[in-house]
């Protein structure tokens, strides 16, 4: 089974504890609300958000430093047909299964109560030092994190199932529920706040943790061979992904939605191994595509740094004395002083800055205005009204203008297929970097730090999709195999049952070769890891 990174490691995040019967981490203790800073979350998540491979799986090959790393997944999967009917299992709720109502009520109810009982917990085993005695109040969150990764035949079935007979039965009947909902809102009204950094966002990474018991009781059917039931499970835990990422929400809730999906497209991977495992080519081909949009987070975001420097659109309309512009400039430098030291220098690495720098409005209005006031007359705003403008107001439409400039400059790229980006850009970092060398020689106040890393969002959202439609070409393998004596296709265009997709980050075709007995699909085209699936057909 091949699990991500961000599975792995963000177990250690503050409330990122398993939450059942009592099983939270310590570092859980301090924290159950969470408050947002945008990008400040979203990148500790997106950092993490390469791919492992577990003990059964071959180790990464070693590689250069500017070389993507290479991770080999061994599978033995069983020819299997198209069920009867074709889409007879459904991996997101159908809409004749739905129920008019918002899901985040029901999530609530039970995350609620989950920080409920942890404050018991925590007030409980206050001032206790002995470990077994603490050990009655929080048990280590890393065993599910392990049992996650662990091959199924090694799954302590009976130590599982005792973890998770402790979850209250009506909590996974309202998650049940919540994913047969028509629409989630987690009622985040930043229009509304006077500071947006303010916002309680407690729901992510409680949510999280929910996706975790989620993930574990599919892993646990399919120790069992129960692949049916497995599905089940992880229709709840799609439905949920989908709900802590999809509309107007932070960046971070996007990386919890797409953390979660990826927890139960590993599930999906294992399932395939199973002797009566169904062929789920359908079902996966008929998920939304791309699974995860992150068409209205992007508004989210922009959204919030209109509300966190609001002077900079008063800038363009507003009448003011020269007092009050003044005011108004020197309010936004305090404002960007003020933002927390992880916000603002959450790029540093591309930087080089002082992290500890602070801004003095007044000595960089006497020193840049002339900068600010030949801008705005260069790209056409007319000589006469911006020499009769208060310096300080037109120090905060240069901002405007370079902030609308930069931002577009960024999310443009957004609407372009991660394959058809250029490859200077194909990765984390070169499009931040490259964008953000630009404008720091243009900005006078650092607006660029404050753009969130848009192009870790395409990265990581073309990287899941190169995971799902390599589970399509498995089940393609599959069915294949089914329809030739268990033999494997020579090549993926030998298959002629089923469309095969191409790969969602090369644009191209994916490569397949045979090895004897084994068939190699390589998922490659990502600048960080890619993967070598090795497969054969089990006996």
């Amino acid at each position: 089974m091949m699990c991500h990174n961000l599975n792995r490691l963000a177990r250690r995040a503050p409330c990122e504890s398993m939450v059942a019967a009592g099983d939270f981490s310590k570092d859980a203790k301090r924290h159950t609300m969470a408050r947002i800073v945008p990008a400040i979350l979203f990148s500790l998540c997106f950092a993490l958000s390469s791919a492992s491979v577990n003990a059964a799986d071959t180790p990464a090959q070693s590689k250069p430093d500017d070389q993507p790393e290479l991770k080999v997944i061994n599978l033995a999967v069983y020819p299997a047909p198209i069920p009867r009917p074709a889409m007879k299992y459904h991996l997101l709720p159908r809409y004749a299964d739905q129920t008019p109502g918002n899901a985040a009520l029901l999530y609530d109810t039970v995350l609620m109560q989950i920080a409920w009982e942890q404050g018991i917990r925590d007030e409980q085993s206050r001032g206790l030092k002995d470990e077994k005695e603490l050990e009655k109040f929080f048990t280590n969150a890393d065993k599910l994190s392990l049992w996650l990764e662990t091959p199924l035949a090694e799954i302590p079935k009976n130590d599982v199932r005792k973890l998770l007979d402790n979850v209250q039965p009506w909590w996974m009947d309202y998650i049940e529920l919540a994913s047969r909902q028509t629409e989630c809102d987690w009622g985040l009204q930043i229009k509304g706040m006077h500071n947006p950094l303010d916002i309680n966002i407690y729901y992510e990474h409680l949510a999280r943790s929910l996706a975790r018991i989620i993930a574990m009781k599919a892993r646990l059917s399919l120790a069992e061979g129960k692949p049916e039931e497995a599905l089940k499970s992880l229709q709840m835990g799609f439905a949920l992904s989908q709900h802590l990422g999809q509309g107007k929400v932070p960046l971070v809730c996007y990386a919890g939605g797409s953390s979660t999906a990826g927890m139960m497209r590993d599930q999906l991977l294992d399932l395939s191994q199973l002797k009566n495992a169904p062929n789920l080519y359908w079902s996966l081909s008929n998920l939304p595509h791309p699974f995860l949009s992150f068409r209205d987070t992007v508004e989210f975001e922009e959204s919030l740094i209109d509300r966190l420097l609001p002077q900079m659109q008063e800038a363009k309309k507003g009448q003011h004395t020269p007092e009050q512009w003044q005011k108004l400039w020197e309010d936004a430098g305090e404002k960007i002083n003020d933002f927390p030291a992880t916000y603002i220098d959450r790029t540093d690495h591309l930087h080089n800055d002082n992290k500890n720098e602070i801004y003095d409005p007044k000595k960089i209005l006497t020193e840049n205005y002339p900068k600010a006031r030949d801008y705005l007359i260069n790209i056409g705003w007319p000589e006469k009204e911006i020499q009769s403008m208060a310096p300080a107001r037109v120090m905060l439409l240069h901002c405007a203008e370079i902030w609308g400039e930069m931002f577009d400059d960024y999310i443009k790229w957004l609407g372009i297929n991660y394959s058809q980006w250029p490859n200077n850009y194909r990765n984390y970092l070169p499009l931040e970097k490259e964008l953000k060398k630009i404008y720091k020689q243009k900005e006078i106040i650092p607006l660029s730090k404050l753009i969130p890393p848009f192009g870790a969002v395409v990265v990581r959202q073309a990287r899941f999709e190169r995971e799902m439609e390599s589970l399509r070409c498995i089940e393609a393998i599959r069915l294949y195999a089914y329809s030739h004596n268990s033999k494997l296709p020579g090549s993926l265009g030998a298959i002629k049952e089923v469309p095969i997709p191409p790969n969602p980050m090369t644009g191209k075709p994916f490569s397949y070769h045979l090895e004897g007995d084994t068939a190699v699909l390589l998922a490659d085209g990502d600048g960080r890891i890619n993967y070598e699936y090795r497969i054969k057909i089990a006996k």
